[in-house]
């Protein structure tokens, strides 16, 4: 999410930059940040509210949610800098049929095992479909610090994202052409069979031979998640941010921009990136993440 003013609450529009956040891949020795000296207190919006937090250059947990098809793998380079500028890291990978609850179990069951992640604060980082998950892992985790949807689909209480795709016009919130390029199976799951369509449509800004190890370690998906209605009450009581990938080819840039502003009061911050920054732009995502 953006940071502030106090006179953003009455509707001004923000003109401070995104923050930037960091984490590691790899448990073991992280390396901790040399300098104790805290920056001076910014503001930003919370469920509505206006809190003052310090910041984030102090030791973090990130935990990175993949998206539809992926595995903890695609985030490597990202948790790699992450972990290189002194943060921990987890990057789950989810079972391909999860639900919410229990992917939400898996993060939490990785967390216990991630040595010195036990307390302290946790970003959740999801990535498009992982945005489904990473606000129920803030509900059920308070050391939870703040959610980042990066090309994240974005919640809606009461309701489950096949009901708000049902309630949009199409294409206006997945892009058109999505299914070219994949096989639907009888128990509704959906594989990538042509590896040029995958590339194009998710990693069309990365260098060709990491998009082809990309494509390759896809999975079949199923769709329960999308399925369900939010388990969310109301939005846990976190920072929130959007980062929306300008030249996304999957979810509407457009459609990400509104709905976060239409859903926390603040714009999001653009990346100009393909579906999949965390290979195409590694360094530039750690950057936002870090702010």
């Amino acid at each position: 999410m953006i940071a502030i003013p106090n006179s953003a609450k009455n509707g001004a529009t923000s003109s401070v930059s995104a923050a930037t956040r960091s984490n590691s891949f790899q448990a073991e020795s992280p390396m901790a940040h040399e300098s104790g000296e805290d920056r001076v207190p910014t503001q930003f919006v919370s469920c509505g509210m206006i809190r003052v937090i310090t910041n984030r250059e102090t030791l973090m947990t990130y935990v990175l949610v993949h998206g539809a098809w992926h595995t903890g793998w695609h985030w490597h380079l990202v948790a790699a800098e992450l972990q290189r500028r002194g943060h921990r890291t987890i990057a789950v990978t989810l079972p391909a049929d999860a639900g919410a609850s229990v992917a939400v179990q898996v993060v939490l069951d990785s967390l216990d095992g991630l040595d010195g992640a036990a307390t302290g604060a946790v970003t959740v980082v999801g990535h498009s479909m992982g945005g489904l998950v990473a606000p129920a892992v803030a509900q059920q985790l308070t050391r939870v610090e703040r959610v980042v949807f990066v090309a994240g689909l974005l919640p809606l209480i009461g309701s489950s994202w096949n009901a708000q795709i049902a309630a949009a016009d199409r294409g206006t919130i997945i892009l058109r052409g999505l299914s070219d390029g994949q096989v639907y199976h009888g128990d509704g799951s959906s594989s990538w069979v042509d590896e040029g369509k995958a590339v194009a449509r998710l990693y069309a800004d990365a260098p060709l031979d990491l998009a082809r190890a990309a494509v390759a370690r896809l999975r079949r998906q199923y769709w329960n998640v999308m399925g369900e209605t939010c388990p969310l009450e109301a939005w846990p009581d976190v920072e929130y941010r959007s980062i929306v990938c300008t030249r996304d080819a999957v979810l509407s840039p457009a459609w990400s921009r509104q709905t976060f502003r239409d859903r926390f009061g603040v714009e999001a911050v653009e990346l100009d990136s393909d579906h999949s920054p965390f290979l195409s732009r590694p360094d530039a995502l750690v950057d936002q993440l870090l702010l």
